[in-house]
């Protein structure tokens, strides 16, 4: 069952958790917010892997619609054809909680150019024959 703070207590309680770094300094405009997920789409393996360990909150961090818009910095700074999305749901005890989708945008110009050519058809030129004997 769920207890209901007291806005006083609700205030000390922000001001513990803001004195130890886990909530943004500016009380009443940022309220926290539980990370729920984080789900990468449209990523290669390998990639993901990086983008996760680069990434400055992880699942289960309390943060703040701030410490959200400098992560999507990270994830833009990091790829710019990333896309950085969250969704942030009101719990019915009045806690927050953010899921968040990092995808990868149509084709991405570095996977492409990595791909080595290859010859589809060889057409051999057909010269004039006056320009042949003069050796053009």
């Amino acid at each position: 069952m769920a207890t209901r703070l007291s806005a006083l207590s609700m205030t000390v309680l922000a001001g513990m958790c803001r004195a130890q770094g886990l909530l943004s300094p500016t009380p009443g405009t940022d309220p926290p917010m539980t990370v729920k997920a984080i789900e990468v789409v449209a990523v290669a393996e390998a990639e993901e892997h990086l983008l996760r360990t680069l990434l400055p909150i992880q699942v289960g961090n309390i943060v703040s619609r701030t410490e959200l818009g400098a992560t999507a910095k990270v994830v833009r700074e990091l790829d710019a054809y990333l896309t950085f999305q969250f969704l942030a749901t009101t719990l019915d005890d009045g806690r927050s909680e953010v899921r968040i989708r990092v995808a990868g945008v149509g084709g991405r110009p570095a996977e492409v150019y990595r791909q080595q050519p290859i010859l589809i058809a060889r057409v051999e030129p057909q010269y004039p024959e006056s320009l042949r004997e003069r050796g053009q």
